[in-house]
């Protein structure tokens, strides 16, 4: 299991004072979007708007489902990982999901690791630290060295809006290939080095069908959404 549930309700960039100059009134003015949780609501603030309660209702599903599979893949002895910008060492009284109560519990079973690593070091154009909460998965640590494209955490900021108006940290969004390429070989091997069960039946055939339906081969250039709404 992989899941990297949807961070721009728990962003640190939320918040961040952004300067831009107002073509009406001259003033420099604040444009960012603001904090939405804290230490003391880490499922979120009471008084919000519409738009601000839909992210956190989506972001707060979707983290409960990405727990809920993890503890799954725990009782049946699997592999998973999750990814999610890490804890927010400097700020004490931000939201995390790190510091939740309910992670932190999961946080203590013997399967369970908790590394930090940068992506920058993988590809991305910033430093991006981030936690993964890794179950049964060793080898991931050992891949990602192995795969890394620089010697050197980037020192570019990603914070406020590109000149065509874009937040920087869209791009942020999508893992680095070298990021991806390290996981799969974590998971590769991690199968791998399951032992196989004597007598196990085969998958269904419509569940073979819809994996290699999956298989992608042409890629855009535009950066996705976080989830899709059906």
């Amino acid at each position: 299991m992989l899941a990297g549930p949807p961070c721009e309700s728990w962003s640190r960039a939320r918040g961040v004072p952004l300067h831009g100059t107002s073509e009406f009134t001259g003033l420099v003015q604040r444009c960012g979007p603001r904090i939405i949780r804290d230490i003391q609501h880490l499922w979120g603030l009471e008084c919000v708007t519409i738009r601000e309660l839909e992210q956190l209702q989506v972001g707060n599903a979707l983290l409960g489902f990405t727990l809920l599979a993890l503890l799954e893949m725990a009782l049946a002895d699997g592999q998973g990982m999750v990814e999610h910008p890490a804890e927010p060492e400097d700020l004490p009284h931000a939201a995390s999901i790190w510091r939740l109560p309910l992670v932190k519990a999961i946080m203590q079973l013997p399967t369970i690791e908790l590394p930090r690593f940068s992506q920058g070091l993988m590809g991305a154009k910033s430093h991006k630290p981030t936690h993964l909460l890794l179950l049964n998965l060793p080898q991931l640590l050992s891949c990602l060295h192995a795969n890394r494209v620089r010697c050197e955490i980037p020192r570019a900021a990603t914070i406020g809006k590109d000149q065509s108006g874009n937040w920087n940290t869209a791009v942020l969004k999508e893992y680095p290939p070298a990021m991806c390429k390290a996981v799969a070989h974590a998971l590769f091997q991690a199968t791998c080095d399951r032992p196989v069960i004597n007598g196990a039946t085969e998958p269904p055939a419509d569940f073979l069908d819809t994996c290699k339906r999956m298989h992608v081969t042409a890629y855009g250039e535009g950066i996705g959404a976080d989830y899709v709404q059906r």
